[in-house]
């Protein structure tokens, strides 16, 4: 994971619609002009000013999100043979 080097780093890039993450738990978006924290199943709102004086001096992280894999080889396999 990639670190994210200051705090007004971060929230831009929540208000830009990325995910950011604290540690591997907790992760924050931006949503309805308001930060959403998810973490362990729940979720938190709360307002920049809230998450800048709880958050302010942790550590934020670029979140990978990784989805499935596709392999184009069985997919064109796929539409090939099955679709005529």
């Amino acid at each position: 994971m990639k670190k994210i080097e200051s705090i007004r780093e971060v929230v831009v890039r929540l208000k830009m619609g990325e995910k950011v993450c604290r540690n591997r738990e907790d992760v924050f978006a931006w949503q309805k002009e308001k930060i959403t924290e998810y973490r362990k199943g729940s979720r938190f709102v709360m307002s920049l000013e809230d998450f800048l004086e709880l958050y302010g001096r942790d550590t934020f992280f670029e979140l990978e999100e990784s989805g499935p894999e596709i392999d184009s080889e069985k997919d064109e396999e796929y539409y090939r043979y099955y679709h005529k």
